[in-house]
């Protein structure tokens, strides 16, 4: 439903059904729906939104580190930082008057000066303001709004690398990754330790979730391979799936079915049916996402590809794995560091004086940013525009669907330190992440990925295209 496991922050109560409020040690109210996890302490100035799990068996479960700071009022940024980099999930903190996001900002988070929320469409209708949606366009790029501004006039949307105190309005900068690169290790070392903590917080995702079945959307890719020897190894039980749309490869669709075969995993190719199409639930995810989502997800919820999976599962808990890119330096193919230009790689920013406008803006933000200089500009594009700006908004959209809970299982400070110590070479062609999957599960090894697959085709295929060429050869010299 349109709102859904979405919160509001402000001086009064949000009156919606299905929500309930509670009254801070500040005096604000935090609103929220009923399907939204919160927790807080005893004099409600700690609260955790979402879902949020420990990654490092050696540290407390997040709740646990909370309560200690809880029973110390003089806490620091620097504490909190330390305790949330191996926290794992889809989440936002309050502790006090600051506001820290997840890693990548995966719950959203928007304010004004006068409310804070995940939702632009919850923030929008208690401050009555008429909703606008941002010129994007799916195929376009940038097809969402790239740093802090939105649509409406004092209304901004705060990115990872910023805390913000929702009493003052005051705006932080705070590092990405609190301890760096972790380049103290070989890749051998490196590999083991993002073993060890990745199987870790997957075990205790399984368990924080009580049983719900677990289905990862599997490609021909990297990054959903690499999740997929991490589940392997974690021993949890799960399943694949495959959602078809019309710019699918064909790798796309063999090779999640020879992954799935040679792990003995169930694995589900979802068809898309134009008699599934509904026009309500088009429209109802543009208006819980308030137009700021525009990716092939839109069209996946439109025909009911996503509650296909489901059957006979209430609920489900789906992993996607768009943040293994965040350390690639990725768009470092486009041109030089020194030599930055957004329209190589942005270039219908330059069409749109609002999507030019917050790009440019955040892009002086960073140049004045003493906390994260050692994190490249073309990660920094990828990390807080792309998924902090981009995947955000998606993650959010999946609040919209009935049973279904999504989870970017890379969403970890403490991973990201461990891979961006990776040689960049091979980051940039990904090849690290072939080393992780050869190293933890080999028996994945020698199946293809998309850019080596060249699929096989069937011997009518094959004729038919002979006799094809034969005929054009014929008629050719026949009009000779």
């Amino acid at each position: 439903m349109i709102d859904d496991k979405q919160f509001l922050l402000g001086k009064d109560i949000y009156e919606e059904t299905s929500w309930v409020s509670l009254k801070l040690s500040s005096g604000f109210i935090l609103s929220y729906h009923n399907k939204l996890n919160v927790w807080h302490d005893e004099r409600c100035s700690i609260v955790l939104l979402g879902n949020a799990w420990q990654v490092n068996p050696d540290f407390p479960a997040p709740i646990e580190e909370l309560k200690q700071i809880a029973s110390n009022d003089k806490y620091t940024h620097n504490e909190v930082y330390s305790i949330e980099k191996s926290w794992c999930g889809r989440y936002l903190l309050i502790v006090g008057e600051w506001i820290y996001l997840d890693t990548i900002g995966s719950l959203g988070c928007f304010y004004s000066n006068t409310h804070v929320s995940s939702s632009l469409h919850v923030l929008c209708r208690a401050e009555n303001r008429t909703i606008v949606y941002p010129n994007i366009i799916h195929g376009h790029s940038p097809n969402f709004i790239p740093g802090m501004k939105t649509c409406y006039d004092g209304v901004r949307r705060l990115i990872p690398s910023q805390i913000y105190n929702y009493v003052t309005g005051e705006i932080k900068t705070r590092p990405l990754v609190p301890d760096g690169a972790i380049s103290t290790v070989n890749d051998n070392q490196r590999i083991e330790m993002l073993e060890k903590y990745f199987t870790y917080s997957l075990q205790n995702m399984a368990s924080h979730f009580h049983g719900i079945p677990i289905w990862l959307s599997l490609t021909g890719g990297r990054d959903s391979r690499a999740a997929l020897a991490m589940l392997e190894k974690s021993g949890i039980k799960y399943h694949t799936f495959t959602l078809w749309h019309e710019h699918i490869t064909s790798s796309d669709v063999q090779i999640p079915l020879i992954l799935a075969r040679r792990l003995k995993k169930e694995h589900r190719y979802i068809h898309r049916s134009a008699d599934q199409y509904s026009q309500q639930r088009y429209d109802d995810y543009r208006a819980h996402t308030a137009g700021m989502a525009v990716d092939e997800d839109w069209n996946f919820y439109a025909y009911n590809q996503y509650a296909s999976i489901e059957k006979n599962a209430e609920e489900i808990v789906i992993l996607r794995n768009s943040i293994w890119e965040n350390v690639n330096d990725y768009y470092s193919i486009y041109c030089n560091e020194g030599s930055l230009d957004f329209s190589k790689f942005y270039p219908y920013a330059q069409k749109d004086a609002l999507l030019g406008e917050s790009l440019q803006e955040w892009y002086s933000y960073t140049r004045d940013d003493i906390f994260n200089q050692d994190i490249s500009i073309w990660n920094r594009i990828l990390w807080e525009l792309r998924t902090g700006c981009w995947l955000s908004s998606i993650e959010q959209s999946f609040d919209l669907m009935d049973g279904i809970t999504s989870i970017q299982p890379c969403n970890c400070r403490l991973f990201l330190s461990l891979l961006i110590g990776f040689d960049q070479r091979e980051r940039v062609a990904k090849t690290h992440e072939e080393k992780i999957v050869n190293k933890i599960c080999p028996i994945l090894k020698g199946i293809p990925y998309d850019y080596q697959y060249i699929p096989k085709q069937s011997f009518v295929k094959i004729i038919r295209r002979k006799a094809a060429k034969a005929y054009k050869t014929i008629k050719s010299i026949c009009n000779t």
